[in-house]
C-alpha cells in the first residue's frame, strides 16, 4: 500500500515478537526499540514490508497479505493508476491458497466485480476493516492517544499508544488483529502496543520542551495532510512552522497541487 507500510509492519514485528513468537522481519525503517529494521528469528514466520514500486512486491507469495490503501503512486512506473491497481490485483492473486486478505472494503472498487469470487475459490480468506475489526473510544491525554480495540466477541480496552494519529490508531489495529487470529493473549498485545517506541522519521518526536521538533518522513500529499493533522491535535496551542523537502523530482511533479494544497494547512 501506499502509506502506512513501515508503522504497520514494524507494529506487527513488535506485537508477535513481544508476545514470545520467534519471527524475522525485513522492514523498511529503523524500529526505536530495537535500533534496527531487521530480525532474525529461526521459524518459518516472517514479516515483510511489500513496496509496489518497480512492481517488486510481485516477487512474494504471502499467506498473509494486508493492503491498507491504493492512492496513486509511483506513476513514473505504472503510468496510469489503473496499471497500479492490476499490479495489486496480480499480488493478491500470488496468496496462497487458504491464505488470507485483510482489506479496506472500498478498495475492492478498484478490483473486477468477481474479485471476492475468485479469492473464495481459491479458500482466500477476507477480513475488512470496520467489519472484522476496529478501533473506538478515542482519547487524547498528555499528548498520547488511548483508544478501545474490538474484533468479534473480543474488546481490548483503553490502550495506550505512542503513536500519534487516527491513522496510526488504524495501522496498530491491523497489528492486533492479526495477533489475535495467531492467538496470541489480549494483554500481552495491549502491553506490546504500549511499549512500543515508534520508527525513525515516522512522526518521530525530535525534541520535546517548550518548543517541540517533528520529523516525519510524510512523502505523499496523504501523508503531509495526515501529519499536519495530527501535530495540530497534538499540540492545539501551538504555533505550527512546517519545513518541507520534496522527495523523488518525479513524485514531486506528478503530486505538486497536492502538496501545496496539504502544505498550505499549516
Amino acid at each position: 500500500c501506499t502509506h502506512g507500510k513501515t508503522t504497520t509492519s514494524s507494529l506487527i514485528t513488535h506485537v508477535l515478537k513481544y508476545c514470545g513468537l520467534d519471527i524475522s522481519a525485513f522492514l523498511g525503517g529503523i524500529m526505536v526499540n530495537y535500533h534496527s529494521n531487521f530480525i532474525s528469528g529461526q521459524s518459518d514466520i516472517v514479516v515483510l514490508e511489500a513496496d509496489e514500486y518497480d512492481r517488486s512486491f510481485l516477487q512474494l507469495t504471502p499467506d498473509t497479505l494486508v493492503i491498507l490503501s491504493m492512492d496513486a503512486d509511483h506513476l513514473d512506473i505504472y503510468g496510469t493508476v489503473e496499471e497500479m491497481y492490476s499490479a495489486y490485483q496480480q499480488l493478491c492473486f500470488q496468496i496462497k491458497e487458504g491464505g488470507h486478505l485483510i482489506i479496506a472494503k472500498e478498495n475492492l472498487s478498484n478490483f473486477p466485480d468477481d474479485f471476492e469470487l475468485q479469492m473464495k475459490s481459491r479458500s482466500v480468506k477476507l477480513s475488512f476493516f470496520n467489519e472484522d475489526f476496529s478501533f473506538g473510544n478515542i482519547k487524547v491525554e498528555n499528548a498520547k492517544y488511548h483508544f478501545d480495540f474490538e474484533s468479534g466477541s473480543e474488546t481490548i480496552e483503553d490502550i495506550t499508544s505512542y503513536l500519534p494519529g487516527w491513522h496510526n490508531i488504524s495501522n496498530t489495529s491491523v497489528a492486533l488483529f492479526i495477533a489475535q487470529t495467531l492467538g496470541l493473549k489480549p494483554e500481552k498485545m495491549k502491553a506490546a502496543i504500549e511499549n512500543f517506541k515508534g520508527i525513525k522519521r515516522r512522526f518521530e518526536i525530535v525534541y520535546d520542551g517548550e518548543k517541540v521538533l517533528v520529523d516525519d518522513y510524510a512523502h505523499h500529499p496523504e501523508e503531509v495532510k495526515h501529519a499536519v493533522a495530527t501535530i495540530k491535535k497534538l499540540y492545539p496551542s501551538k504555533k505550527v512552522l512546517g519545513i518541507f523537502q520534496p522527495h523523488l523530482y518525479s513524485r514531486t511533479k506528478d503530486f505538486y497541487r497536492g502538496f501545496a494544497r496539504e502544505l498550505e494547512g499549516l
